[in-house]
């Protein structure tokens, strides 16, 4: 690409993630939902939940806060990172059945 825009955007993602702390964590986390980086969501999201005692602490900022309010759907991605969702499981012919 002429402008090596993905270079940069990658060099900016890295850096965040350098300087990511409990009370920027929330934020980052948004931020990456809104531009739609996977990369940098998985990244903060890897952080938050990197211990039950940071997960704690990241929750009583006001940027977690913020985020419960603004962006509800993220917890659900927290949660999923702390613990991941079993196999759905679909009822046929009267019996819970595994899918996927």
């Amino acid at each position: 690409h002429r402008y090596q825009a993905q270079s940069l955007l990658e060099r900016c993602q890295a850096r965040l993630v350098e300087q990511l702390s409990e009370e920027s964590a929330p934020e980052r986390l948004m931020m990456a939902d809104l531009l739609d980086s996977p990369a940098l969501k998985a990244a903060v999201l890897n952080f938050i939940c990197g211990s039950h005692r940071r997960l704690a602490r990241v929750q009583a900022t006001e940027g977690f806060a913020r985020l419960t309010k603004t962006r509800p759907q993220l917890l659900a991605d927290l949660l999923a990172t702390v613990v991941p969702p079993a196999a759905k499981r679909a009822r046929i012919g009267g019996e819970d059945k595994q899918v996927g």
